[in-house]
């Protein structure tokens, strides 16, 4: 490891003074200093902050700090050899290497006895000294609870199962953690952290911190993890996980906002909630042409992405019918008899194995032409989407009768600022109260 840059102002004999790691390659670095930028316009006390960037080895470093116009800080880059974690996979879409760089922190950096992580995807909105003087002197680390869409005992259970813990209860979000480097130094964790990597975890480095620290964590309040989907997630969802005085303290004064799922990105997505605070925050951080032809990328990027219009429309359609009575398909039911009992009147399915057969009550049956304007076709299918589409199309579907579900479909909906959300509620209402029809008719 090597330290090759220090850049900032002049390191003062101050004793109040925080170290904040981040990791990142060339491709994130920019969103590395809009974080930076935001928790030193935040600072309300003196302390003095320590930044240190984690990037592969040979990574061109930037210096968008030239011209702000904050002191008592200083941003260190720490080479991270290319062998490391060279032989690990990546199973989440929006990652990359760096993200295991985190397990290192404790041997990289030797003279720290502790320190705050955050990922390159948040945006600090208050100070962060009193998250940093958390007492963790008992424990390795603390950390946030994520906002879990699909929350329920069941999935506890099986997650709880897959890591080999006793309860996963407690399973945080890896994207802003206190670390006792000292306690973890001593403890040898670094080396149990990347043995434990080696076995290819769904959440990657996440797990590997659940498991490895499980029975040794503290969870802090919600406003120092707040996902930026909760400002769009119905109050149940937040209700599994959090207190309704946490809900309400970090809804309304968070000190992190976490842009923490892959479309929920405000430099992918201008449509996404709370995007316009994260891109006030850049357009102060780093030099206006950088910044124009950022903003020119996300609204291409924009553009080109569709918001799922599959919670809406289960909602205001008065009957279902789930194409597809696989596993997705039976998963499917399960929700949305949660809150919609009764809606899902029928299965459809290619497969003529299938045809004829009931699943808690409900028949399975081929694709039928469309008779009924109220049935929203819901296509459960993980394959073939588009060809299942064409079907439906020459049964006399059309685009407003139909909805695709997949593992996006609910941060797509939640993650939409409200005002696109209305726009897409109204125009389905049309659809179906059949007003859509009467103006093409004029």
């Amino acid at each position: 490891m090597k330290k090759i840059q220090n850049m900032g102002s002049e390191t003062e004999n101050i004793m109040d003074r925080i170290s904040i790691v981040l990791a990142s390659d060339y491709q994130y670095l920019v969103f590395a200093y809009i974080t930076i930028f935001s928790v030193l316009k935040n600072r309300k006390r003196p302390y003095y902050v320590e930044f240190y960037i984690m990037l592969p080895e040979k990574t061109r470093v930037l210096n968008y700090n030239q011209n702000w116009e904050f002191d008592r800080y200083e941003i260190n880059y720490i080479e991270i050899p290319e062998y490391c974690f060279s032989g690990h996979a990546l199973s989440i879409e929006h990652t990359a290497k760096p993200t295991y760089y985190r397990l290192m922190i404790p041997d990289i950096l030797q003279n720290v006895n502790k320190c705050l992580y955050l990922d390159a995807d948040i945006l600090v909105c208050n100070d962060l000294w009193e998250l940093y003087n958390f007492d963790i002197s008992q424990i390795d680390l603390m950390a946030g609870l994520g906002v879990d869409i699909h929350y329920s005992e069941d999935h506890i259970r099986k997650l709880a199962d897959y890591l080999q813990i006793d309860s996963a209860e407690k399973y945080f979000n890896a994207g802003v953690l206190v670390m006792n480097l000292e306690k973890m130094r001593a403890e040898n964790m670094v080396e149990t952290f990347l043995e434990c990597s080696k076995k290819g975890w769904t959440c990657q480095d996440q797990d590997v911190l659940n498991i490895c620290c499980y029975g040794r964590t503290e969870i802090f309040p919600m406003k120092y993890n707040v996902y930026s989907i909760a400002y769009g997630c119905e109050e149940e969802i937040l209700k599994a996980r959090f207190s309704v005085k946490e809900i309400e303290e970090g809804l309304n004064n968070p000190v992190i906002i976490h842009y923490a799922m892959g479309n929920t990105k405000p430099w992918y997505n201008l449509r996404t909630i709370r995007a316009e605070d994260w891109w006030k925050a850049a357009k102060e951080a780093i030099p206006g042409q950088e910044y124009r032809k950022m903003r020119e990328i996300a609204e291409k990027k924009t553009l080109q992405s569709n918001i799922s219009d599959f919670v809406p429309k289960i909602e205001l359609y008065e009957k279902i019918v789930i194409f597809g009575c696989g596993k997705t398909g039976k998963k499917l039911l399960e929700f949305i008899n949660k809150k919609y009992a009764g809606k899902v009147e029928a299965f459809w399915d290619n497969n003529h194995e299938h045809i004829g057969a009931m699943y808690q009550n409900i028949p399975v049956r081929q694709p039928e032409e469309k008779t009924n304007e109220n049935v929203l076709i819901v296509i459960s299918c993980q394959q073939e989407v588009e060809e299942i589409k064409l079907q439906l199309y020459e049964l006399g579907y059309e685009d407003n009768d139909i909805a695709v579900y997949n593992s996006q479909s609910f941060v797509s909906w939640f993650g939409t600022d409200r005002q696109y959300r209305k726009q897409i509620i109204e125009k389905i209402q049309k659809h179906i109260s059949g007003d859509e029809g009467k103006q093409k008719m004029q």
